[in-house]
């Protein structure tokens, strides 16, 4: 969850402060293109980083076969909506009106939506890798301590 909220926090600060910087010169035209060319690098990267991610969660066993099935499905997903966002970017360059802008944020809605649920899925795996790795070095607070050590000198 932590990294779904950062990751959603880093795609909208960020656009916010692109077209706000944009806005400023009275060109919104350029701002709104601005802000889906930084909304498609983000996510884009973004998206990168998840399937690493899952990749590496995969062959250290944590996600299984059916898991990665259902990430490829995602991926699926996120990819139509990706391809959707990047034709309304094209559309609302060419037409700038309410109408393209308004389907452009939509499909700026749907690829932030699509990486929601594919962090949301594999957040869990995250949590068994970082508990797994933790689990060891607590163990090692328990060990009993060799013959002889810890003892007073007699």
């Amino acid at each position: 969850m932590q990294i779904l909220v950062l990751l959603l926090f880093l795609v909208f600060a960020g656009c916010n402060g692109c077209a706000t910087d944009q806005s400023s010169t009275g060109d919104t035209n350029d701002a709104i293109t601005q802000y889906g060319y930084y909304v498609l690098n983000t996510a884009g990267v973004s998206y990168d980083s998840l399937m690493k991610s899952a990749r590496d969660l995969y062959d250290k066993g944590y996600l299984k076969d059916e898991g990665k099935a259902k990430i490829i499905e995602y991926g699926t997903k996120y990819k139509a909506a990706y391809d959707g966002c990047v034709a309304a970017l094209e559309s609302y360059k060419k037409v700038s009106d309410a109408e393209s802008a308004a389907k452009l944020t939509q499909a700026i809605s749907e690829v932030v939506r699509f990486l929601g649920e594919i962090t949301g899925y594999l957040q869990p795996f995250f949590e068994k890798e970082k508990a797994a790795a933790i689990a060891p070095t607590s163990q090692l607070l328990f060990l009993p301590m060799p013959n002889g050590l810890g003892k007073g000198v007699a």
